[in-house]
């Protein structure tokens, strides 16, 4: 079979799930992918009106198209209908999961590595999913971010709620509806192997992680950027040092990969 895109040593833009199916099975080494996280700002039937009233309204110009709604974090009422809304969008989260995983198992080599980014809040939803189309669990790689914003309320957060608080202490502003985040979960994944380390090894040119360092000491599975004032160019860019990082775990660099 003839494949129109040249993808070996390029870079290729396009919708992964389009890409992908002109990739032949079993040839891709190592995947370092950061997903949307289901959060609020993206949505399941955008069209070009939505898109435009999005971006007047967000602080970013970044909008994601046709996946399904997220689960936001703000303070919006919580009765059984928005937690019934809640539930129905992981459900299609994880629809959408695995229509990217299924194509992900089928391009990759046995014993390759996958890394990817979730969230504290939907990183077990990812890990459920890659394991439903069969690859295996290694480890979750813990990114700890040089910095982190709590994505939620306090309970004096405006005057209208201040007005039902009589008597407000100092141990009132300490109330809030979230945490303030610092991570992020890499689900670590690999797919299968073929019956030992050794024998994926030799057909497949991946298998292994190089975990240990020259001193003899193992990496760790927390993961921190040294590079706290990397210039930006997305809203939820990953510090290249951290990527590089993963590549050196998950990918022996020779002819067979």
């Amino acid at each position: 079979m003839i494949y129109p895109i040249d993808y070996i040593n390029k870079v290729i833009c396009g919708d992964c799930l389009k890409i992908m199916k002109y990739i032949p099975n079993n040839t891709i080494a190592t995947v370092i992918t950061d997903p949307p996280y289901n959060y609020a700002i993206i949505g399941k039937d955008w069209d070009d009106v939505i898109i435009i009233n999005k971006l007047k309204k967000a602080k970013s110009q970044c909008v994601v198209k046709n996946i399904p709604f997220g689960s936001s974090l703000k303070g919006e009422v919580r009765n059984k209908k928005w937690y019934s809304n809640h539930n129905n969008t992981i459900l299609e989260y994880i629809d959408w999961c695995k229509e990217w995983g299924k194509e992900l198992y089928r391009v990759t080599k046995h014993g390759s590595f996958i890394c990817i980014f979730n969230s504290s809040r939907t990183v077990a939803h990812i890990q459920v999913v890659m394991e439903a189309v069969d690859f295996f669990t290694k480890d979750i790689i813990v990114y700890k971010r040089n910095s982190g914003i709590p994505k939620g309320i306090t309970l004096t957060t405006s005057k209208k709620k201040q007005k039902y608080l009589k008597n407000i202490t100092d141990n009132d502003y300490l109330w809030s509806s979230s945490l303030r985040g610092e991570w992020e979960g890499i689900v670590l994944l690999q797919k299968p192997i073929l019956n030992n380390y050794l024998n994926t090894m030799l057909k497949t040119g991946v298998g292994m992680l190089k975990s240990r360092k020259l001193e003899g000491s193992y990496f760790s599975n927390i993961v921190l950027s040294k590079k706290k004032n990397e210039k930006k160019y997305h809203i939820t860019q990953k510090p290249l040092d951290v990527i590089s990082h993963l590549l050196y775990l998950t990918t022996p660099f020779n002819k067979k990969t």
